[in-house]
């Protein structure tokens, strides 16, 4: 347990940051962001129900963000911004790495202050977290938050985004079988999806 004010806290661990886990998602709306009618009817049901099946309003505790109160007040320390047109705070929480668009994560992960301990990791997850937030740009992402509902997604804005997930991770020996990669895609980015794959 961590004291803060006066506060205990217990030692956190993925699942605390995980709106898919009982540890990490705001109890209102157990991770779903929103608040649905059927949630107050029938508990079970909210467990099997998918993404996108229905709209509901958003959650008054999260405001949207998935997690308990928590898990939203962990709070990266940031050092201080070189460009003055980037945020100037000095500390980000995951809901708003998530709010963030691929370049804007960029930057800010570059920011992160590291101790001998945090470094390391950081050090070993950023290239591929880089990798696969470049290639999202390259294929016409780069407006698009992580935050992002995937019920919103246009079918050519998913294609994109599975995409990056495969393609993003620096495989080798690997032999990918891509039919109609285009599918969904506005005519003006199908080069763009093209060079990026090349």
């Amino acid at each position: 347990m961590h004291a803060l004010d006066a506060e205990a806290f217990p030692e956190l661990d993925p699942k605390n940051f995980s709106w898919n886990s009982a540890r990490g998602w705001c109890p209102s709306c157990r991770g779903y962001g929103q608040i649905f009618d059927w949630m107050s009817k029938d508990e079970e049901a909210a467990i099997d129900l998918p993404d996108g099946v229905e709209h509901g309003d958003t959650c008054p505790d999260c405001q949207g963000d998935r997690l308990n109160p928590l898990s939203r007040a962990v709070r990266l320390p940031l050092k201080a911004s070189n460009n003055k047109q980037r945020s100037t705070n000095n500390s980000v929480s995951l809901p708003e790495l998530l709010a963030l668009t691929p370049n804007e994560l960029i930057h800010t992960l570059k920011r992160v202050k590291t101790n001998a301990r945090s470094k390391p990791v950081l050090d070993e997850l950023m290239p591929e977290i880089q990798e696969r937030l470049r290639f999202m740009d390259r294929v016409g992402l780069d407006y698009l938050g992580l935050d992002r509902s995937t019920a919103t997604l246009s079918g050519g804005e998913a294609q994109r985004i599975r995409l990056a997930a495969q393609l993003g991770s620096n495989l080798s020996g690997v032999l990918y079988v891509l039919d109609e990669p285009s599918i969904g895609l506005h005519a003006r980015d199908n080069a763009q999806l093209i060079t990026a794959l090349e």
